[in-house]
């Protein structure tokens, strides 16, 4: 075997040295110059992302003081009519516009009341047969007679046969309460936004009352295969209320370019209570309510002033008067039955009705403001 040779050395007089740098240590130098870069990157992040959680708090607390008031009844005006006068405000108790407040007169709280809301003017209600705020007494208050609802009834298109009618509203209402919108649904409403407790046309018709059959007649109604369609456009539930028999489907659309939330009325009304997030340009979402409700409420979770109320009724005579307080419920057996109407803040109103075969009948219902206790009915028959 051949001893090893020695490497060979083309510089002479240059000796030429190996030294492993395996053991040496790192530069440090270099990972001190990421994590400074580091640093400098992901702190402007943080102090942003700490800016939009505060900024969204703060906004929530706007939305939040926004939302539509509880159930009340609110206390009307005193009313023009001779020897009645509305039941007063309670101390303490919220009205429409303001809070009794010990101490405070009355006198001055109902002046306060009757101020308009934001500079608007309070427009009261004209209803036919009323007294008006020039007439300082009248006799007793009457409803609309039949001769100056027909037309409407005819214009309307309503049902040939079945129940119609119209609904009357006697009183000024309260001014409706301002709406705060964030600036994405602002946008979508370039005229101020109040909230609907009161709709009433220049003739004092009233919108939004659920008008009932009850004692209706037993037997299986089939449920429409047509769906109850509720839109929500700027920001806002279309329609306000309405009606949908038991097993339809409700229907919710976003017709507008941001996102919703929808959350159904609480158990046992719509069962999970479960809110589902539906996105600009998605499919609709659909709804069953397991069991019969009046004004089962359905809110928005991201913009708290968005409500909608359904009613779900067992049987197909129902309605909800739209409007101009024009009303058609479909023609039911003959038989003796209770026809109901129900508004939110106006009160209700219980009819006797009796339904013949080939007869409409032709209702008119006139709800008092000051005093539910003089809401009137007439009935007559085609």
């Amino acid at each position: 075997m051949r001893p090893p040779q020695k490497a060979r050395n083309f510089l002479p007089g240059v000796e030429f040295t190996c030294q492993s740098k395996m053991n040496e240590p790192l530069d440090p130098r270099p990972l001190q110059t990421v994590n400074r870069l580091r640093l400098a990157v992901l702190l402007p992040v943080l102090l942003a992302v700490v800016a939009i959680i505060l900024f969204a708090t703060k906004l929530a607390r706007q939305f939040k003081a926004g939302e539509e008031p509880a159930e009340r009844t609110f206390a009307p005006p005193r009313s023009s009519v001779a020897g009645r006068s509305p039941p007063e405000v309670a101390e303490g108790t919220e009205s429409s516009a303001h809070q009794t407040l010990p101490g405070r007169s009355n006198s001055l709280d109902r002046l306060r009341s009757l101020r308009p809301h934001r500079g608007e003017p309070v427009r009261p209600a004209v209803v036919p047969g009323s007294p008006t705020t020039d007439s300082p007494t009248v006799s007793s208050p009457v409803p609309p007679p039949p001769a100056l609802v027909q037309p409407v009834l005819e214009v309307a298109g309503l049902l040939p046969n079945g129940i119609v009618g119209r609904v009357f509203l006697r009183g000024t209402p309260p001014p409706e309460i301002a709406i705060t919108m964030d600036p994405a649904c602002g946008k979508l409403n370039p005229l101020p936004v109040t909230t609907r407790f009161y709709v009433v046309d220049t003739h004092g018709g009233l919108a939004d009352v659920f008008v009932e059959l009850q004692d209706y007649p037993s037997g299986l109604w089939k449920a429409p295969s047509t769906p109850l369609e509720i839109h929500m456009r700027s920001c806002l539930y279309q329609p306000y209320v309405s009606a949908a028999q038991f097993g339809q489907t409700i229907r919710v659309f976003n017709d507008d370019p941001v996102l919703h939330q929808v959350h159904p009325p609480p158990a046992p009304n719509a069962g999970k209570d479960t809110p589902r997030a539906q996105l600009p340009g998605a499919a609709p979402l659909d709804f069953h309510f397991p069991l019969p409700g009046q004004f089962l409420r359905l809110t928005c979770d991201i913009h708290p002033w968005m409500f909608a109320y359904v009613n779900v009724v067992e049987h197909p005579f129902f309605a909800v008067s739209g409007t101009n307080g024009t009303f058609s419920i479909p023609v039911a057996p003959p038989g003796n039955y209770t026809l109901q109407f129900t508004h939110r803040k106006a009160g209700s109103k219980s009819v006797p009705v009796k339904v013949q075969a080939g007869k409409r009948l032709v209702v008119t219902v006139t709800l008092d403001l000051a005093d539910h206790g003089r809401s009137e009915a007439t009935v007559t028959e085609e």
